[in-house]
């Protein structure tokens, strides 16, 4: 039987503002939902609400551009995968080249570790020492993505012998 006990004494000394959603998991994963487990429910439930991870709305303190290592070839490459428990949501996407001398396009896609689903794509025909462009929705996708640990974004970069090095970027926010 699980406890609320259990749950506030691995959450210690944790703070709400350093409490990550891989500790609620890692603590609250195993608790069945059974009668006799119902102040670990609600103590669960309660963590969850006061670190903000239950509404689905942006848990302040938490936007980041993230950053993709830097690329040098056209390879399918992971740009962000989130830790287990968390969800976060994309709100702009796009690539920034280096010596950049001709067109190169970027395609982002959803990654399950099986499935890749293609999802967007710029053709960039702008050369300079370094060129950023952005994805934009063309009609055919819409933003904002969602991303967890177990469905997200890989990118591929073509036409390397047109640039130096490139980097995928994206404006994020986490939601659970």
């Amino acid at each position: 039987m699980a406890s609320d006990e259990n749950i506030f004494s691995n959450l210690n000394p944790k703070t709400l503002s350093s409490v990550t959603a891989t500790d609620i998991n890692t603590t609250t994963r195993d608790v069945h939902i059974e009668r006799k487990n119902l102040d670990a429910l609600k103590t669960t439930v309660l963590v969850n609400d006061a670190s903000m991870r239950s509404s689905g709305t942006i848990i302040p303190g938490t936007g980041a551009i993230k950053l993709s290592a830097a690329v040098t070839d056209n390879t399918r490459t992971t740009w962000f995968q989130p830790n287990p428990g968390e969800v976060w949501v994309v709100d702009a996407a796009g690539v920034v080249w280096t010596d950049k001398t001709g067109d190169s396009g970027v395609s982002m896609y959803y990654y399950d570790g099986t499935t890749v689903l293609d999802v967007a794509y710029v053709l960039n025909a702008s050369t300079g020492a370094s060129v950023t462009a952005r994805l934009s929705d063309d009609g055919s996708w819409e933003w904002p993505f969602h991303l967890d640990e177990n469905c997200y974004v890989q990118f591929v970069i073509g036409t390397s012998a047109n640039w130096a090095t490139a980097q995928f970027q994206g404006a994020c926010w986490r939601i659970r």
